[in-house]
């Protein structure tokens, strides 16, 4: 079982976009809980994890700016993931 914190930050983030007349900007960091389960199974020459993790966002992403179309019909935007993940170990 898995469980904790995570904080992310988006090198790709468009906040800082001038000419973004049709987008949605969002802001580079997040922060978010999350909780998962995952297993070992060991074979003879690797060991295989497969892991599932549900994550849920804490902060308020979305970059409000009055001049887009629409950013003013969004009032928050919080990110939610569901992630499975396949570890190989040798």
């Amino acid at each position: 079982m898995l469980g904790g914190f995570n904080y992310q930050y988006d090198l790709a983030s468009n906040a800082s976009a001038r000419k973004a007349d049709d987008l949605v900007k969002l802001k580079p960091y997040d922060f978010s809980i999350e909780a998962g389960i995952g297993f070992q199974f060991f074979f003879p020459v690797f060991i295989l994890s497969p892991e599932l993790k549900i994550s849920n966002g804490l902060i308020n992403v979305h970059s409000r700016d009055p001049n887009l179309i629409y950013s003013n019909t969004i009032d928050k935007l919080n990110s939610r993931m569901i992630v499975f993940s396949l570890i190989f170990e040798g």
